[in-house]
């Protein structure tokens, strides 16, 4: 089956069995034309189509027309950088201009010669020229004298001192008198905050037989009023021996010097 491109004119050879009864839509390679082919003896007729249940919406319509628009676009995306890469393929490449060496000095078209160099007391040649053409001035080569280290200062004479570099300021201190008063008002916090402590502490364990009823923190407060308890009669026991054993020495001790 022979299909023509109607823009074109482009000839496609293709199997009949690739275009269906309803027909197709082809593109053109080259081109990128679009059009709807149908089979050669086209039989078909719009009319027999099944009708559809309900047409199709706006919306629905306007989101195939735009999916295939993308779709166009992508596939002539896609032959357009073929094509430029097939392009750039067929140019030749363009020579570059040769690299010097690395360990090799580069050439300076401008650097004068040997030649041109006069040293002082030298005469031009004879087909010197002067004023306005001239040629450019040629290098002269700096003399002993003007090579010649900067002489020392005399024996007696002193150089500049270096100016000191600034330090960083100290810090600040603070007198005696307001050091002692801060140290003071810290402790004074401390002790303060470790009475009040000490005064909560005592209104808790004086009121936990009070608050026994209490939820949900009477039963706790109980429960800790007793450990301070059993630590209290700990700490007397330990006590009670301790004084016992040093009276105990005491005694020894009297006994032993009468």
């Amino acid at each position: 089956m022979r299909l023509i491109c109607p823009r074109c004119g482009a000839q496609y050879e293709i199997d009949a069995s690739a275009i269906p009864a309803a027909g197709r839509d082809v593109e053109c390679s080259a081109c990128d034309h679009i059009w709807r082919a149908r089979p050669e003896g086209d039989g078909f007729d719009p009319a027999a189509r099944p009708r559809l249940s309900r047409p199709l919406s706006e919306s629905v319509i306007e989101i195939l027309r735009q999916e295939a628009a993308r779709e166009l676009e992508v596939r002539a995306a896609e032959r357009r950088s073929q094509r430029l890469g097939e392009a750039a393929l067929a140019d030749p490449p363009i020579a570059e201009a040769a690299e010097p060496a690395p360990g090799a000095p580069a050439s300076d078209p401008a650097a004068p010669s040997p030649d041109d160099t006069l040293l002082p007391g030298d005469a031009p040649e004879p087909g010197f020229q002067t004023g306005a053409a001239a040629v450019p001035a040629t290098k002269v080569m700096p003399s002993a004298a003007s090579t010649a280290p900067p002489a020392a200062p005399p024996a007696g004479s002193s150089l500049p001192a270096p100016a000191p570099l600034s330090a960083a300021a100290p810090p600040a201190v603070l007198p005696p008198a307001l050091r002692d008063q801060t140290a003071r008002r810290r402790h004074d916090a401390g002790f303060h905050v470790a009475v009040v402590l000490s005064l909560s502490a005592l209104a808790l364990y004086a009121l936990a037989p009070r608050l026994a009823d209490q939820q949900p923190y009477g039963p706790t407060l109980v429960e800790w009023r007793g450990k301070v308890d059993h630590l209290r009669d700990r700490l007397a026991a330990h006590g009670d021996a301790a004084i016992a054993q040093l009276r105990a020495v005491v005694d020894g001790q009297r006994a032993a010097g009468d």
